[in-house]
């Protein structure tokens, strides 16, 4: 296994980490006004999604392991943690600040590393 290879998993692993805890802490900060359950999911679903839509913009180029699209969701990573930290209050903002280190880390390895097994 290749140095991008294992750089490409590390991104891949803290992208679905990072999309997983945006999920629970929209489901954790839900307003207690929703009466029902259905209509709890949907909204916060919904509101998810709408939370991460420029996040899933990158799915495509990930899955074809392009460096372009990981060097592009590293500038993308850092908006979104320059956010979360500003209006972050609650304990899931340390675990999305971890996911987005891990994150913006591995996807500048992976397109240094890319790169030059391209060179080669």
């Amino acid at each position: 296994m290749t140095k991008s290879t294992k750089a490409w998993w590390v991104l891949i692993l803290s992208y679905i980490a990072l999309l997983g805890s945006m999920l629970l802490s929209t489901f954790e900060g839900a307003p207690t006004t929703i009466e029902s359950e259905s209509d709890l999911v949907l909204s916060g679903v919904i509101f998810w999604a709408l939370k991460c839509l420029p996040l899933f913009l990158f799915i495509p180029g990930l899955i074809k392991k392009s460096h372009y699209a990981a060097s592009w969701l590293s500038y993308a990573i850092m908006l979104y943690f320059v956010l979360i930290i500003a209006f972050g209050t609650d304990g899931w903002m340390w675990v999305q600040s971890a996911a987005m280190i891990t994150l913006f880390i591995a996807a500048m390895l992976f397109t240094r590393w890319k790169k030059a097994e391209e060179r080669a």
